[in-house]
């Protein structure tokens, strides 16, 4: 019994080896179907976490938003939609987050009534490459054509803050892994089931080569 345990678990670690790499090969055959077919380019995608750099990559477009690889969380995404444009015209600024291994930065808008967005620059090494980057990709936005995206963990947030959301006048989608009726702008990850919502829409789902936004038709 004690081999056949054994066994097992060698059998799945190399399934789990071989697992993401021929998820890899098959992601890059179906990405080039979907490039071949996009015809919507210059595009601007304003997401509260990496989901949006994720799609701009499988589609093989220039970065043209500011938040690629950040994540903007609750109230912050939410007051940074609805008035995007004082935020941008605004100041960034370096703040220090003793928990945090990767820079952050406050965002202070233009208009001073409004309050300080904080944005965690998760994928990058300082603070200054994360401006850098932040102040090019930002005068790349398409303002005739911005798509906003909120994946939203509603364990971590109140509900009201997405409803506020959802009555913004912006092109937008928003990403639940339960059905929240009184959302009209909604995508439901049903693989989440009763599991915690952990960001699991840009892992791969079974062998289609296709990742858990890609089935759901965001991509």
């Amino acid at each position: 019994m004690y081999n056949n345990k054994k066994i097992f678990r060698k059998l799945l670690n190399i399934i789990y080896k071989l697992y993401y790499p021929i998820g890899r090969i098959l992601e890059h055959k179906y990405n080039k179907k979907l490039r071949k077919k996009l015809n919507n380019k210059n595009i601007t995608i304003i997401s509260n976490n990496c989901i949006g750099g994720v799609i701009y990559y499988n589609l093989g477009l220039r970065f043209d938003s500011p938040t690629i690889n950040t994540l903007i969380k609750g109230e912050d995404y939410l007051v940074f939609c609805a008035h995007l444009k004082d935020y941008l015209n605004g100041e960034l600024i370096k703040y220090h987050d003793k928990q945090c291994n990767y820079p952050v930065g406050i965002l202070k808008a233009k208009r001073h009534s409004l309050p300080s967005v904080r944005i965690d620059f998760v994928y990058y090494k300082t603070f200054k490459e994360a401006k850098e980057k932040w102040e090019q990709r930002k005068t790349r936005i398409n303002f005739n054509n911005i798509f906003y995206i909120w994946e939203f963990y509603d364990e971590l947030y109140d509900n009201k803050i997405i409803e506020k959301f959802d009555e913004l006048e912006i092109n937008k989608m928003i990403l639940l892994h339960r059905n929240l009726p009184q959302i009209k702008n909604k995508f439901i990850f049903s693989f989440y089931k009763n599991e915690k919502d952990t960001g699991k829409s840009i892992e791969f789902k079974k062998w289609s080569g296709k990742k858990a936004f890609k089935r759901m038709g965001l991509c």
